[in-house]
C-alpha cells in the first residue's frame, strides 16, 4: 500500500542524483534494513533465549527511525497535484513487459525448494541459498543505478535477457542451485532498482503515484503467475529443457515490447 506514494517521492525528491542512482541506493538500504532486523532479533535469542525481549529489542530500529525523521530536512518544493493525471502510454507498455518478465523468472521460493530436494529437509544450504540472493541483490543495486544513469533504458534489457538463466541450472546440483539463486538476485535487484527508475522515466512526472501503482500491480500479477506455473511444471518432473523455453518465451516477449515501450519514448 505504501510502496507507490513512496516511489512516487522518491523519484521527485531525489535532487540531482540520477534516477537510477537513487533507487540503487534506496534498494541497498532497504536490503540491509531486512537483513539487519532479523539478525538483531537472532543475535538476542542466542545470548538470552527470550523470544519477547527479542520482539522488544525490534523497537530499537523505530527509534532511530524517529531520530532520523526528525533530522530530515523539509522538502522546499513540494510538487503541484495532479489529481487526473493517468501514467502515459509508455508506462502501460512498460508495465505489461515488467508482468511478462515478472512471469517467466523462476521464482525464489522455488529455487529454495528445489534445494531442499537436493541436500535434504532442514538442511542449512536452503537458508544460505535465500541468503545468497539478498546479498547479491544489495550488492549490485548501487552498481546497476549507476549503469542506468550512463548507459540509459538499454540496461533493462541485460536484466531482462538474464532473466531466463535461472531455469539453466535447476536439477540436483546444490552449487548449480545456488548460483542460480545468485543470479536471481540480481534479476530481483533490477526490478527494485532500475525498473523503478525506468517507471519514473517514462512517466515524466506525470501521474507517478498511478505509475507505480500500475508497476506493482503487474510485478506482483508476474509473480504469482510465475509460481503457478513454475511450481506446477516442477511438481510434473518437467525438464530444463521445457522450464527454459517457457521463460526464454516470456522474456523474449518481455524485450520486444520493451524496446517498442524505449522508442515512443524517445
Amino acid at each position: 500500500m505504501r510502496a507507490p506514494a513512496r516511489d512516487a517521492m522518491l523519484a521527485r525528491m531525489r535532487g540531482s542524483v540520477g534516477l537510477g542512482t537513487a533507487f540503487g541506493l534506496h534498494e541497498l538500504l532497504d536490503q540491509f534494513g531486512a537483513t539487519a532486523g532479523p539478525l538483531l532479533a537472532a543475535v538476542v535469542l542466542a545470548l538470552y533465549r527470550n523470544t519477547g525481549l527479542a520482539l522488544l529489542s525490534l523497537l530499537i530500529p523505530y527509534l532511530l527511525l524517529l531520530i532520523v525523521l526528525l533530522r530530515v530536512p523539509e522538502y522546499s518544493e513540494p510538487p503541484q497535484r495532479l489529481s487526473r493525471a493517468k501514467p502515459t502510454r509508455q508506462v502501460y507498455l512498460f508495465s505489461l513487459v515488467v508482468g511478462l518478465n515478472a512471469a517467466g523468472l523462476l521464482p525464489l521460493p522455488i529455487i529454495l525448494y528445489l534445494v531442499s530436494q537436493a541436500a535434504g529437509a532442514g538442511s542449512w544450504l536452503v537458508p544460505a541459498a535465500y541468503t545468497v540472493a539478498m546479498i547479491v541483490d544489495a550488492a549490485v543495486a548501487p552498481a546497476l543505478g549507476r549503469a542506468f544513469d550512463r548507459l540509459g533504458p538499454i540496461v533493462l534489457a541485460f536484466s531482462i535477457a538474464l532473466s531466463a538463466v535461472p531455469c539453466l541450472l535447476v536439477g540436483e546440483n546444490v552449487s548449480l542451485l545456488m548460483i542460480s539463486a545468485g543470479v536471481l538476485g540480481v534479476v530481483i535487484s533490477s526490478q527494485e532498482s532500475i525498473y523503478r527508475a525506468m517507471v519514473a522515466h517514462l512517466a515524466k512526472s506525470s501521474g507517478l503515484g498511478s505509475s507505480y501503482a500500475l508497476y506493482g500491480l503487474s510485478l506482483g500479477g508476474g509473480g504469482a503467475a510465475a509460481g503457478l506455473v513454475f511450481g506446477f511444471m516442477v511438481d510434473l518432473g518437467l525438464g530444463i529443457p521445457l522450464l527454459l523455453s517457457y521463460s526464454a518465451a516470456a522474456q523474449a516477449l518481455a524485450l520486444a515490447i520493451f524496446f517498442k515501450a524505449i522508442r515512443k519514448s524517445g
